[in-house]
């Protein structure tokens, strides 16, 4: 449970090949009476007790500051591990992380989907680089990362696009493939760039909005990735096109 003051946003829930269970979202403080901000804990595991803090960028309360946060428990409800993500930006950005879904690949690893605002910083034993936002709005730039069964890193990746652009969904194939769906806006020339390595043979992978001219449409999309996190392809799936010689499950 959450104390008064808390809002606690569960967006997944993953079933794990032996039954365990991770689920994933964010949490933030919704008032001023939470100081100081070692107060600001949450109960993620009554059984085990498992403890997030959501302190704001330089430790200091920020209000509606979204931490992330994935939390994995046995079958039974024992509590294992939990993680928090909590990204940090100056004025007059509004620092955020959230989960928005987990799956779990045939090896047993996760591959996590997010968006974020500011920095996202891991740990120092990760071997991970900080990611930065380039997107000034809300919902920021998406992230996709793998974790091994047990809460260990492998790498994370930052999506590029300069407007409304969210990974909302993933799954994976029985070969390790996983697929992500999601929405971006786009206005003008803005494109989202779905390629985390354009440095590769792919180079910049971008999709135009349909919708140049409205602001406010929405454009779906899906995209397929290797195991390794490298994109094998993206495409609309919107009322102008449907990829339909994809295998999606």
């Amino acid at each position: 449970g959450a104390p008064a003051g808390i809002n606690m946003n569960p967006r997944t829930v993953t079933l794990g090949q032996a039954g365990e269970i991770y689920v994933g979202g964010n949490f933030s403080a919704i008032n001023d009476n939470l100081n100081p901000p070692q107060e600001l804990i949450h109960e993620l595991d009554p059984k085990v007790s498992t403890q997030l803090n959501s302190i704001g960028p330089s430790g200091k309360l920020a209000l509606d500051v979204k931490t992330a946060f994935l939390l994995k428990t046995g079958a039974t409800g024992t509590g294992s591990w939990a993680y928090q993500w909590l990204a940090d930006a100056v004025d007059p950005q509004k620092p955020m992380a959230k989960i928005n879904d987990v799956s779990v690949a045939p090896d047993g690893d996760l591959i996590v989907v997010g968006d974020f605002v500011g920095t996202l910083e891991f740990p120092a034993d990760s071997g991970l680089s900080p990611l930065e936002s380039v997107s000034e709005l809300s919902t920021g730039n998406p992230f996709v990362m793998r974790l091994n069964p047990y809460g260990g890193y492998k790498w994370a990746h930052r999506l590029q696009g300069t407007n409304h652009f969210q990974f909302m969904d993933v799954e994976t194939d029985t070969t390790g493939d996983f697929y992500v769906s999601g929405a971006f806006q786009g206005v003008g020339d803005n494109k989202v760039d779905f390629n985390p390595t354009p440095s590769n043979d792919l180079g910049h992978v971008q999709l135009p909005s349909h919708y140049a001219g409205n602001a406010i449409a929405i454009n779906g999309f899906v995209a397929r990735y290797k195991p390794n996190g490298e994109l094998d392809r993206a495409d609309y799936v919107d009322d102008s096109t449907t990829p339909a010689d994809w295998d999606l499950i």
